[in-house]
Order: C-alpha cells, then sequence, then structure tokens
C-alpha cells in the first residue's frame, strides 16, 4: 500500500482550525448507535466547498455522497470512508469534508454510506468498502485513491 501525505495549506489549515474549534464546544459523542444524531449534527457543521456540486448516488449498491468539482479529472476517483468508528457517522454528515477534499485534489470524491455496527457487524463495513473499490476501480482504470478519517492520535 502507498499512502501520500502532503503538507497542509493555508485552506487546509483554516478548515482544520474550524473543525477544531467546533469540536472543542460540543460535547463528545459517544460512538454507539444511540448518538448517531448528535454526531451527525456535529460532523455536518464543516464547511462545503461551494465550487463543488454534491448529489447522492450509489456505488455497485452502497449509497452514498458524490462530490464533484468542476472540471474533474477524468476517470479518477476518490473512496471516502468517513470516520465514526464503524458504529456511527454518514456520508451526508461528512459530505462537507468530502467535498473540501475533492475541491483541493481535483477528483471526483464518493463519500460511502457503509454499514454500521452493531445493525450489521464486521465484516459489513469492510465489505461494502471493498465493493465500493473495486467498482470504482473497475471503471476508473485502477485510478482510485482511499481517504480515510484516523483520529489526531493514530497519525504520525
Amino acid at each position: 500500500m502507498t499512502v501520500i501525505t502532503h503538507d497542509e495549506s493555508l485552506k487546509d489549515r483554516v478548515v482544520m482550525a474550524a473543525m477544531r474549534a467546533a469540536l472543542a464546544v460540543s460535547p463528545a459523542p459517544e460512538p454507539k448507535p444511540e448518538s448517531r444524531a448528535a454526531y451527525d449534527k456535529l460532523m455536518a457543521q464543516g464547511p462545503t466547498a461551494a465550487s463543488v456540486e454534491m448529489s447522492p448516488g450509489e456505488v455497485d449498491g452502497i449509497p452514498g455522497w458524490w462530490c464533484r468539482p468542476a472540471n474533474a479529472a477524468p476517470r479518477q476517483a476518490i473512496l471516502y470512508l468517513h470516520g465514526g468508528g464503524y458504529v456511527v457517522g454518514s456520508a451526508a454528515a461528512y459530505r462537507g469534508l468530502g467535498s473540501q477534499i475533492a475541491e483541493r485534489t481535483g477528483v471526483a470524491t464518493f463519500v460511502a454510506d457503509y454499514a454500521l455496527a452493531p445493525e450489521r457487524p464486521f465484516p459489513a463495513a469492510y465489505d461494502d468498502a471493498r465493493r465500493a473499490l473495486d467498482a470504482l476501480m473497475a471503471v476508473n482504470d485502477g485510478k482510485v485513491a482511499v481517504v480515510a478519517t484516523l483520529p489526531e492520535a493514530d497519525l504520525p
């Protein structure tokens, strides 16, 4: 697996500062099914990129949101797997962040609404992500990047 990192741009820093400020004054929702509405409300506060068209969609039966920048690179895609510990979170709540990724990369980004536990336990989320990745690879000549949200504590 290849991991590519890049330095934050000034615009990235502004977006991240706004998200951290919103998180700092909000109660931390626990990752449990009954916290889904509160978690989604919090995550949906992220700014959306005005130049990116967002629309609900589906990739091989996996629902989600497409974030398409103007003049998107042809035959390329990003599969974005949102945060929430496989228990909370949704593509709708993370579409703002997906739009930021799409704007900065110039690549259409699919924010997948993968299966959540405990209703659909492991390996359901993995299976959904794999199906979406395989389908995107098939129509994009294998030019697909996977982006996932990780807690800051997990970053190098």
